[in-house]
């Protein structure tokens, strides 16, 4: 299914990426499905459990900040794509400038992220 129309992004994910960055990691792992996620990063891991994901949040909360510029795109009435960019800014003021895929999915009243994807660019 390819997303049909652009919409707003629920406020739960704004809400959430600013109290990363004011140190409170706990309402981003909120956001992820209390079920395995598929992550995809940098590095050789795809699936991650509700714990490794919140260990992994944890220790970076307070550590980096986090400014994004993602769009919504509806996935019909239960679906969300959102896409960007995210950079993290470092303790030393260095910046990794990452693209961002996220697909969120209602859970009930509350949307989830079931898939979540970072790359950082070429070049």
């Amino acid at each position: 299914m390819s997303p049909t129309t652009t919409t707003t992004i629920p406020t739960s994910i704004s809400a959430a990426f600013e109290a990363f960055n004011a140190g409170d990691p706990e309402p981003l792992i909120a956001l992820y499905a209390d079920h395995d996620v598929l992550v995809i990063g940098t590095d050789d891991s795809y699936l991650q459990q509700p714990t490794a994901i919140a260990q992994t949040f944890r220790a970076e909360a307070g550590q980096l900040r986090a400014d994004w510029d993602l769009q919504a795109q509806s996935l019909g009435t239960d679906g969300q794509l959102l896409t960007g960019h995210i950079s993290f800014v470092l303790p030393d003021g260095n910046v990794i400038a990452t693209r961002a895929t996220y697909v969120l999915r209602r859970d009930r009243d509350n949307w989830r992220i079931v898939h979540s994807h970072l790359s950082i660019p070429q070049g």
